[in-house]
């Protein structure tokens, strides 16, 4: 684990104080799946408390996208995504994510930092001859992340399979959850 966000609804209602959002704001959040439902109920009856009305909005994914994309001004204020990597590496998710993009590809939050950029650039770079030094790259761009906030990291989705004890071959595979490679089982 990394840093951890604590709960202080008394910062929070300081920094949304310090960012303008004055009470009876209405914020959008985009519903496009069971859990981001029950995500944003929770959401919402906490920044009720702040004075913040937080908007349950349905919406396939496309349709996110596509606000994101073409009409920003009107995209919702939270988009939940639960997302994973297409390679074992923290360039993959990151820059997917975060690295500035012209126009947003994937980064929803359209987070430009060169400081950003340039950490996890040179970090992919070194992760073939210097894994401790691309690794210490990679650290100090997911605490500029969390430092500038543009997203919030809520959710942590186990990864959990029952196996068969007497199912040989299988091995976890994080870049691809939820997945079982079934032709290097066997018994």
């Amino acid at each position: 684990g990394g840093p951890r966000y604590t709960f202080e609804p008394g910062k929070a209602a300081a920094l949304l104080k310090e960012a303008g959002i004055a009470p009876g704001t209405e914020l959008q959040f985009a519903v496009m799946s069971p859990d981001d439902q029950k995500v944003g109920e929770l959401w919402r009856a906490e920044l009720a408390n702040l004075g913040v009305n937080l908007e349950l909005e349905r919406m396939t994914f496309d349709t996110m996208l596509d606000l994101v994309r073409n009409n920003p001004t009107a995209a919702p204020h939270v988009i939940p995504l639960m997302t994973w990597p297409d390679v074992i590496s923290p360039y993959s998710l990151l820059y997917l994510q975060f690295h500035t993009q012209d126009p947003p590809i994937f980064n929803l939050a359209n987070y430009r930092s060169a400081a950003f950029d340039q950490l996890i650039d040179d970090g992919n770079v070194l992760s073939g001859r210097d894994r401790d030094e691309a690794t210490a790259k990679f650290v100090a761009a997911q605490e500029l992340l969390l430092d500038d906030a543009p997203a919030v990291f809520v959710k942590d989705m186990p990864n959990v399979h029952f196996i068969s004890s007497d199912l040989r071959g299988y091995v976890d595979n994080p870049a691809y959850p939820k997945i079982v490679f079934w032709y290097d089982l066997r018994r």
